[in-house]
């Protein structure tokens, strides 16, 4: 049965579904309605909130549609999708939009004062930069990731036993 458009929920009562979903850990769902809302803020913060774990599930695909539809305002806000992006952009190829998302992504989690993942895209950068010879920027990205991590003692443990997804790539 299709409903007549007059009994269709109406933007308010969407949005609250979406956030009901949100909150209930189906965020792979509601993004989506966000975006149909053209609610760019909460897609944004929903999908910072369940990137990693699409990118754990190989949902690359979906991350990538979505990280696509939300505009440059909402991905500057956050550096976890700054980040993200760049992932996506390394396992694709684009070297130097990947390294560009993980160096503006490693300033913003540093200005954030979390050093944990400021050292993560530090890191990935390095790789990149290693990857492609040009091995002073790399060691230039991985002496800050070590300067970080020597003043963080979070970070110190994030940074030694985490290896970039860049960096497990062939």
């Amino acid at each position: 049965a299709v409903l007549a458009p007059s009994r269709l929920p109406g933007r308010d009562v969407l949005h609250r579904a979406a956030d009901y979903l949100v909150n209930r850990g189906a965020a792979e769902r509601a993004i989506p309605l966000y975006l149909e809302l053209r609610d760019p803020t909460c897609a944004g913060r929903a999908l910072a909130s369940e990137a990693d774990r699409l990118v754990d599930l190989g949902q690359w695909d979906s991350l990538g549609d979505w990280l696509a539809r939300l505009p440059d305002g909402t991905l500057g806000v956050e550096p976890r999708l700054l980040h993200n992006q760049a992932e996506l952009a390394a396992a694709r190829g684009r070297v130097k939009d990947a390294e560009r998302g993980f160096s503006a992504a490693a300033s913003m989690f540093a200005a954030r004062s979390d050093p944990d993942r400021a050292c993560g895209s530090m890191l990935a950068e390095s790789v990149l930069a290693a990857r492609r010879k040009d091995l002073a920027h790399a060691q230039v990205r991985a002496l800050a990731a070590s300067a970080l991590a020597t003043c963080s003692p979070t970070a110190k443990a994030s940074c030694q036993g985490r290896r970039p997804l860049v960096a497990q790539r062939p």
